[in-house]
């Protein structure tokens, strides 16, 4: 994997802001295969690709400090003849909402417990649903998370 961190405005018409990275991940055809994957059959509905997509975010975060706890990441995927892909990986500022899945309805009702007895957010604005055996909570955008409420949530999240 080749992993190169752009600088400048990247196209845009606009400078970029402070916080906004972009990034450029290579697979060659080899690593693909070694990953046991061929580049078209990257979709966000495969498993590998779920997992191949948070590996690339844990090798950004750790070599160039590129998180996106939070916020938007764009990604596009393109195939290389060569039998590779690469990934254009553009860390936004635009906030996101975010969403965590919990195994069991006791870790969703811990978790909830624990962040009200903190006082760190207000559960009237999460949607939390159940879904083929997942107990999930989305957290809007405009919903402000502090530190401690997405460390225990990310502590019982599975």
């Amino acid at each position: 994997m080749t992993v190169k961190l752009l600088a400048g405005n990247n196209g845009k018409t606009s400078e970029t802001e402070p916080n906004e990275r972009t990034a450029l991940v290579r697979l060659s055809g080899e690593e693909c295969f070694s990953m046991g994957f061929c580049p078209h059959e990257l979709t966000l509905q495969s498993r590998k690709t779920r997992l191949l997509l948070g590996s690339i975010f844990a090798a950004l975060e750790a070599v160039g400090g590129c998180r996106r706890d939070g916020h938007y990441v764009e990604v596009t995927c393109r195939p290389l003849r060569s039998g590779g892909c690469r990934f254009l990986l553009h860390f936004t500022d635009t906030p996101s909402g975010r969403l965590f899945r919990f195994a069991g309805e006791d870790d969703l009702l811990d978790a909830l417990c624990q962040l009200q007895k903190r006082g760190e957010c207000d559960p009237s604005r999460l949607a939390i649903t159940h879904s083929g055996g997942d107990c999930q909570i989305y957290i809007p955008a405009d919903v402000t998370l502090s530190e401690g409420a997405a460390a225990i949530l990310m502590e019982y999240a599975g």
